[in-house]
């Protein structure tokens, strides 16, 4: 569980990152 955890938590990163600012 925690290996798709940590997943989605990049997966939202990358969504929520900066360049999109």
């Amino acid at each position: 569980m925690a290996y798709r955890y940590d997943k989605d938590l990049e997966f939202l990163k990358e969504l929520s990152s900066p360049e999109l600012d």
